[in-house]
């Protein structure tokens, strides 16, 4: 077989094709989290690839989970605490919500502990699965350890909210956490606040290994690019005098 042969203007557009293709830009970094509001915390328990949420406060006590614009996923779970709150045993924390659409969950969280990027908390979220929203779920979270979250509860909150999908309807969450027990209170708006002892309050029990001071905060997760999520009355009780 004759060897084939290049002429030079060949020859030329070979070379520079190959050093056009090793000078090529490499792909831009993926891009990073919104910073929290300042005297916040952020804490991704999942990211959904390169999603990103970030929390806009709107007043001392009130504030707007959005996502980011180039968003593609929905299985983002964020914990936000606040630096001035210290860190404490037996908390109570509150909050109000809504949200525009889709399967936003809100929900509150006790003993947020953030090690070298490894956190690990408590929190109680309204449930999202086969939109039975009246049950509320307790979890515990450890970004070190296989699945992350497990679950201990779900506690069915329908005496207060009925069964009925929920809407665009503001509902509000009240939830302490004493040593091993979690306690769950929650009522619509427009609605008189229970007590502790009403027979609409639910408990669960957590594992002793997630009694270790942290602090209190909110979660916001699933929140679909476009849609957002409300977190109003924000509020936190120190039921132990600080931490133990």
């Amino acid at each position: 077989m004759p060897r084939r042969r290049y002429t030079p203007a060949v020859s030329f557009i070979v070379l520079v094709t190959l050093t056009l293709a090793a000078c090529a830009s490499p792909p831009p970094p993926p891009p990073l989290p919104p910073t929290p509001p300042a005297g916040w915390d952020q804490h991704y328990l999942t990211r959904d690839g390169v999603d990103s949420t970030s929390l806009r406060m709107s007043a001392a006590d009130a504030g707007r989970v959005v996502t980011g614009a180039s968003n593609i996923g929905r299985d983002s779970r964020t914990l936000f605490t606040r630096r001035t709150d210290a860190p404490s045993t037996d908390q109570e924390v509150c909050v109000r919500f809504r949200h525009s659409g889709g399967i936003a969950q809100e929900g509150v969280a006790f003993r947020v502990r953030d090690d070298n990027g490894r956190t690990r908390a408590v929190t109680v979220t309204k449930n999202i699965w086969f939109h039975a929203n009246w049950l509320f779920n307790v979890h515990t979270w450890d970004t070190d350890r296989p699945g992350v979250f497990a679950q201990h509860a779900a506690l069915d909150m329908s005496p207060a909210l009925g069964t009925r999908v929920q809407g665009h309807e503001a509902w509000n969450l009240c939830g302490r956490a004493i040593d091993t027990r979690v306690d769950v209170r929650v009522w619509r708006q427009g609605e008189a606040e229970p007590e502790w002892d009403h027979p609409t309050v639910r408990s669960a029990t957590i594992p002793p290994d997630f009694t270790a001071p942290g602090r209190p905060g909110w979660y916001a997760g699933h929140v679909e690019r476009g849609h957002w999520t409300d977190l109003s009355a924000m509020k936190v009780a120190v039921l132990d005098g600080g931490a133990s």
